[in-house]
C-alpha cells in the first residue's frame, strides 16, 4: 500500500481545511473526484476531503459548517464562497477508508504533506487500462447501495470508460434492488446521466442492463434495446439541458409515436410525461417545461411560416420551451432519417425564431396593450364569455400583425370589427 508520485494544487480554501485539520492533530487527505480527475488528466473539479475527526471535532474548527450528514460522518465546510464536503474515516484509518468506496477510480486520496497519491486498490493502472472497475468484489459494492449501478453507468459514459465485466454483470443483478432506494436519489442520478455530451451509450446500458425496466418500466421494449435507439440518439443530437433530454426520453412513453408522421399538438403525450415525472419526483418547473416541449414539438417542417405564425407558436410555447420544442423536432426527425431538406428547413426555423427572440422584451411586444378592462369600457360590455373571446381574437390579431399593437391603433380595430350590433347602428 505505497504511495505514488503526483502533484496536485488545491484551491485556497481546501489547502485550509487539510492545515486546520493537520494542526489540530488530525490526518486528513484529499479524495474522491479531485484525484480521479488527476489521475485522468483533467482538471479537478469536486474537492472532497476525509480526515479521522470526527463531525463534532470538524465543527470545532470551523466557524461556518453545514451539518449535511453529520449521523454518517460528513460535513460542509464553508469557506468564503467555496463548500468542501469533509467527512470522517469509514473506519479507523484512510486505508480502512478507501476499502470501503464504489469504484478503484473513487478509491485513492491523496498526501499533500507527501505529495504523493495513496492508491491501494490499482485505480490508476484501471484508469489506464479504460476500465471502471469495482473496489474488491463488484456484487458486494453494489449490494451495499443499489444505486452505486446507476453511478457506474453514469460515471463511465462522464469519463469515457468501459465497465469491467465483473462490474457489468454485478450491476445487472441489482437492478431489482433499486426498489429500495429513495425516487430522489435515482432522478438525481439519471438526470445526470442524461445531461452527459452523448447519452445514448449510458441509456442503452441502461436498458440492455434491466435498469431502465425498474425506473421507467414505462419505455420497456420487451429486451429490444434496438427498438429504442432513435429515441436514444435524439438525446445525443440535442443541447444538454435537463427538460429538452427529458423530453427526448418521453419520447418512447407512445410506442406507436413517429416523427415521420406526428403533427399537431401532443396533448397526451404530454399528460404522460408529467405523471412519468411527477412520479419520479421532478420538480414541478422541469416538469412542466417538458410536458410544454413535447406538446408543441410536433409542429410540420413545412411551410409557410411566416413571421405572424412563428409568433404564435412564440406566445403559444412561451419563450422557455419554444426553441426546445423546435430544437427537439429536428432532433427526432434526423434520427429516423428523414429527408435532408425536412430537416434543413427546421433548421431555418430555428434562426428565424432567434432573430424574433433577439428583439428586447420580445414576449412583452406580443401581449395587447390593451387588457379586459379597456375592451370592456371601451364595447360597453359586461364580464362574461363573450369578453374573453373578443380578448383572444385581439391576441391572434396582434401576433400576426405586430404593428397593430399600439394603443390607438387597437382601439380602432376593437370599434371597426368588433363592436356590438346596437354600437354599430348608433355610430
Amino acid at each position: 500500500m505505497t504511495g505514488s508520485q503526483a502533484f496536485l494544487e488545491p484551491p485556497a480554501q481546501v489547502l485550509e481545511v487539510l492545515l486546520r485539520l493537520s494542526t489540530a492533530g488530525h490526518e486528513a487527505f484529499v479524495v474522491g473526484g479531485a484525484v480521479r480527475d488527476l489521475v485522468l488528466g483533467r482538471v479537478p473539479q469536486d474537492w472532497d476531503v476525509a480526515t479521522s475527526a470526527s463531525p463534532s471535532q470538524i465543527s470545532s474548527l470551523f466557524p461556518r459548517v453545514i451539518l449535511t450528514g453529520a449521523r454518517h460522518g460528513t460535513v460542509t465546510v464553508r469557506l468564503t464562497s467555496q463548500n468542501i464536503e469533509v467527512s470522517s474515516f469509514r473506519g479507523k484509518s484512510i486505508w480502512d477508508d478507501l476499502s470501503h468506496r464504489d469504484f478503484t477510480l473513487d478509491a485513492m486520496a491523496y498526501d499533500l504533506q507527501a505529495g504523493s497519491i495513496l492508491d491501494p486498490h490499482g485505480g490508476r493502472a484501471d484508469a489506464q487500462a479504460g476500465l471502471l472497475k469495482a473496489v474488491g468484489q463488484a456484487s458486494e459494492r453494489m449490494a451495499e447501495d443499489p444505486l452505486r449501478a446507476l453511478r457506474g453507468i453514469r460515471l463511465a459514459a462522464e469519463l469515457g470508460l468501459r465497465l469491467d465485466p465483473e462490474l457489468r454483470a454485478a450491476i445487472r443483478a441489482a437492478a431489482a434492488s433499486l426498489k429500495k432506494v429513495a425516487l430522489e436519489r435515482i432522478r438525481q442520478e439519471l438526470e445526470r446521466i442524461l445531461l452527459v455530451k452523448n447519452p445514448s451509450g449510458a441509456l442503452k446500458l441502461l436498458v440492455e442492463s434491466s435498469l431502465m425496466k425498474e425506473i421507467l418500466p414505462e419505455l420497456e421494449s420487451g429486451g429490444k434495446p434496438s427498438s429504442l435507439s432513435w429515441l436514444l440518439n435524439t438525446a445525443d443530437l440535442l443541447p444538454a439541458r435537463v427538460p429538452l433530454r427529458w423530453a427526448a426520453l418521453m419520447l418512447g412513453l407512445d410506442r406507436d409515436f413517429s416523427p415521420l408522421t406526428a403533427e399537431g399538438p401532443q396533448e397526451a403525450l404530454a399528460s404522460k410525461a408529467r405523471e412519468v415525472l411527477w412520479r419520479l419526483r421532478v420538480s414541478r418547473r422541469q416538469t412542466e417545461q417538458t410536458a410544454r416541449i413535447l406538446y408543441h414539438h410536433a409542429l410540420s417542417p413545412r411551410g409557410p411560416w411566416d413571421e405572424g405564425r412563428l409568433r404564435r407558436l412564440i406566445f403559444q410555447a412561451g419563450i422557455l420551451c419554444v426553441e426546445d420544442a423546435i430544437l427537439l423536432r429536428k432532433a427526432s426527425l434526423e434520427a429516423v432519417g428523414a429527408p435532408s431538406q425536412v430537416v434543413c428547413s427546421l433548421g431555418g426555423l430555428l434562426e428565424k425564431l432567434r432573430l424574433i427572440l433577439s428583439e428586447p422584451e420580445a414576449l412583452g411586444k406580443m401581449r395587447p396593450v390593451l387588457d379586459g378592462r379597456e375592451v370592456m369600457r371601451l364595447l360597453g360590455l359586461e364580464p362574461g364569455p363573450r369578453v374573453g373571446e373578443i380578448l383572444a381574437q385581439m391576441q391572434e390579431a396582434v401576433l400576426l400583425e405586430p404593428e397593430l399593437n399600439q394603443e390607438e391603433a387597437l382601439k380602432k380595430w376593437l370599434l371597426e370589427r368588433l363592436q356590438t350590433p346596437a354600437q354599430a347602428g348608433s355610430t
